[in-house]
């Protein structure tokens, strides 16, 4: 039995970019497992703590939010942290496996971009620190090679792999297959512009993989 097994109910799922208050109420119905806000400037999906703050709230039990920074300080990231009670820090950035080494091991997942050059042993120095990783492509929306992300997976079998880059209804039932991901990170897939999230495209692609939805009441 795989460690992504969960009874037949598929990979987990996360939404990223999350943008505005009423994609977080649809998604929480669609009963999404987390939920990622950026915290970086440069993206359009950009979000700040205050924003943030007042939208989880009122969050029900077991959806997890996820912070996602870029190379930003250490000192900005814990407060974040604390302001918006964040369960998880994605970090998208350049970061060493020592910066990751100062914030528990717990809530960090270190994302890493498929680029020329990139090898599966560029994550092992980082699995002491990481609760999780993400393979990701170097641009927004585009696919890479995912037996990158399935040779990670089978050399690390403890470490749970978040696969991202470019998914959507096309792809995301051959992307399970080939991978076998403890999760699937979904954004500009399922959206009608930037940080807002289309709930019948979120609940398209939860149908592909997760037969039991259509079945839900």
């Amino acid at each position: 039995m795989s460690f992504n097994d969960r009874a037949g109910c598929g990979p987990r799922v996360k939404i990223c970019g999350v943008a505005d208050p009423n994609s977080l109420k649809a998604l929480i119905k669609l009963r999404i497992d987390a939920v990622g806000f950026i915290f970086f400037d440069g993206s359009p999906r950009a979000v700040v703590g205050s924003q943030v703050q007042s939208w989880v709230e009122d969050m029900p039990p077991f959806v997890s939010t996820v912070g996602v920074f870029v190379d930003e300080k250490i000192t900005q990231v814990k407060k974040m942290v604390d302001l918006c009670g964040l369960g998880r820090v994605q970090l998208h950035g350049q970061e060493p496996p020592e910066y990751c080494a100062k914030l528990p091991r717990s809530r960090v997942i270190k994302a890493f971009r498929v680029k020329e050059g990139f090898t599966s042993d560029m994550v092992k120095p980082y699995v002491p620190y990481v609760s999780a990783v993400m393979i990701d492509s170097v641009s927004a929306g585009e696919t890479f090679d995912w037996s990158v992300a399935r040779r990670i997976r089978d050399e690390n079998p403890d470490l749970p792999v978040i696969v991202a880059g470019g998914i959507s209804m096309d792809n995301v039932e051959e992307i399970v297959e080939q991978v076998d991901p403890y999760a699937i990170d979904v954004s500009s897939g399922v959206e009608s512009s930037p940080g807002v999230k289309d709930p019948a495209k979120v609940e398209e692609l939860l149908r592909r993989i997760r037969p039991s939805v259509s079945n839900r009441p």
